[in-house]
């Protein structure tokens, strides 16, 4: 498949990759968002949730290394839907988590999860977009987590006021279905061939 160079083809990847980054974002920090709620709601202290947020943290750089081994060996596109479905199952399941550790260990899970998304679609703008609009796209999806922040920290005490910090995970899991949904049907892949054993490359920032 050769680069995109339909202006408005190129703008609407560029729109879905940003979507797509925003929504796994807040699939991602939704738990710190609330943590406050959570503990005056479980009894739990902050530490002891605060042990899930970091073991996603951790679990996230390990996933890191992983993801990029993975991705020379299976398509980029499918990993980006893979990893937004396993967060989605983890967002759903942490409602029903009784204890702290049992949302570490589904938060540790959600983090790795995370992993299997930035360097996959880094790997698919270097292939789809020339050097100028990779630059722009890789500008726009980076502001994705922003979006995806903000967001997040708007919609949390309005949710928690009309329902609870539950909701929220709700919302957020149904944003992820919807969004890979879209991700499926629409993101542009070349042949898969091109990507077996090729690790890309991947100029521009490093993903935190």
């Amino acid at each position: 498949m050769q680069k995109l160079t339909d202006k408005k083809q190129i703008n609407a990847t560029i729109a879905l990759f940003t979507l797509t980054y925003m929504v796994s974002y807040m699939t991602r920090i939704n738990l710190g968002a609330v943590i406050t709620a959570v503990v005056e709601e479980t009894g739990m202290t902050k530490t002891m949730l605060s042990a899930a947020v970091t073991g996603s943290a951790i679990t996230y750089g390990v996933g890191q290394v992983l993801s990029g081994w993975i991705g020379d060996r299976v398509s980029p596109k499918k990993l980006v839907f893979l990893g937004i479905m396993v967060s989605v199952a983890m967002n759903t399941l942490l409602i029903f988590c009784r204890d702290h550790i049992q949302m570490t260990a589904v938060w540790c899970v959600n983090g790795l999860a995370q992993a299997f998304l930035w360097p996959p679609m880094v790997k698919l703008m270097v292939c789809l977009f020339d050097t100028h609009d990779y630059q722009r796209a890789s500008t726009m999806v980076s502001w994705g987590s922003s979006f995806g922040t903000i967001i997040i920290y708007l919609l949390s005490p309005v949710v928690i006021m009309a329902a609870s910090w539950k909701a929220l995970f709700v919302i957020t899991a149904s944003a992820g279905v919807v969004m890979a949904l879209c991700w499926l049907k629409f993101c542009k892949e070349p042949e898969f061939e091109k990507f077996h054993g090729k690790p890309a490359h991947t100029p521009g920032r490093k993903r935190e």
